[in-house]
């Protein structure tokens, strides 16, 4: 099950993607890259924008008041 993001997944989500790019130095074209890849203030006018990250459901990501899948 995948479940969307919310706000108090921003850390995690600015993790993520900064060091996915960091995984695809030399890939991703010279002109494209920068420190951060993407900055934190970019990522939350993306959020607030309506931009949706998800992630897998896990008993470790529930989702409070939903079952545990366990």
């Amino acid at each position: 099950m995948i479940r969307e993001c919310t706000a108090q997944d921003f850390d995690a989500i600015f993790t993520i993607i900064n060091d996915a790019a960091q995984a695809y130095r030399g890939v991703i074209p010279a002109d494209c890259r920068h420190e951060p890849y993407l900055s934190r203030e970019h990522l939350r006018h993306e959020m607030d924008a309506g931009a949706a990250y998800r992630k897998p459901w896990t008993s470790y990501t529930r989702v409070p008041d939903t079952p545990s899948a366990e």
